[in-house]
């Protein structure tokens, strides 16, 4: 992983974290408060497997230990180190830049469901 993703870039994105009383997000909602970034608002789901579907379906980005990752990301899927590092083996899973013809599409699905 030799791109990195600060705190700050974190904050700017649409993040799908485990619930508050997650190991995880504990760690997360202490490094946010520590740097002074407040943690942006979340959609909250334990089952990595879930997290990791919404990222490749653009739906978000999130954070797990490297270790619980699949060997071969889905599809659509970016991992990124992070820095400072919250866990020496967290990463950052972003999803990858959508085509013109899906961010479109993308744009559209979200129109029709009021968001």
């Amino acid at each position: 992983m030799a791109t990195t993703v600060s705190l700050d870039q974190l904050a700017e994105q649409d993040l799908l974290l485990p619930s508050q009383g997650h190991p995880l997000r504990r760690e997360l909602d202490a490094n946010f408060k520590m740097a002074g970034t407040p943690l942006p608002s979340v959609e909250e789901e334990d089952a990595l497997d879930l997290r990791l579907t919404k990222v490749a379906q653009f739906l978000g980005a999130t954070l797990a230990p490297q270790s619980s990752l699949p060997t071969e990301l889905p599809v659509g899927c970016q991992l990124f180190g992070l820095s400072p590092a919250l866990l020496s083996s967290q990463g950052f899973l972003a999803p990858a830049q959508p085509s013109e013809m899906a961010r479109v599409f993308l744009e559209w699905l979200q129109e029709q469901s009021g968001q």
